[in-house]
């Protein structure tokens, strides 16, 4: 299995201030940090920064998620009323990266996961460690 770099799942729940127009526009506060560029393409963001690196966020409304989100929410350690709201959820971002074994872009990353925490009603979920942020 190949590993995916910066992979996390930020699921949205009705609640939630962040759309897609107000998420692009928090990103170009990057362009003061070292993005070199960000491109739209539906409902999807590339973020380049030196050297070609890019990030991709996409949104997904697919009828899946709701299902991954009942599945998240199965989490033992999750209060109920949390478990509620993440259940609850019927989209999400997918956030992932090109590769970076160094971990070069590390900061990066965190950056984005910011950009993320300043809207209410997500949840960011790593699926490779199975824990929320």
């Amino acid at each position: 299995m190949a590993h995916s770099y910066y992979n996390y799942l930020i699921l949205v729940s009705s609640e939630s201030n962040i759309s897609f127009e107000n998420l692009q526009k928090a990103c170009e506060k990057l362009l003061a940090m070292g993005c070199k560029n960000i491109e739209t393409l539906d409902e999807s963001l590339t973020l380049e920064f030196a050297e070609k690196y890019k990030f991709y966020l996409k949104l997904n409304k697919e009828n899946h998620v709701v299902e991954e989100s009942i599945e998240i929410a199965q989490q033992d350690f999750l209060v109920d009323k949390k478990k509620e709201n993440i259940a609850s959820c019927t989209s999400r971002y997918e956030m992932s990266a090109d590769t970076d074994p160094n971990m070069d872009y590390f900061n990066e990353s965190l950056f984005i996961i910011e950009i993320f925490e300043k809207f209410t009603g997500v949840f960011i979920f790593d699926p490779n460690s199975g824990e929320f942020l």
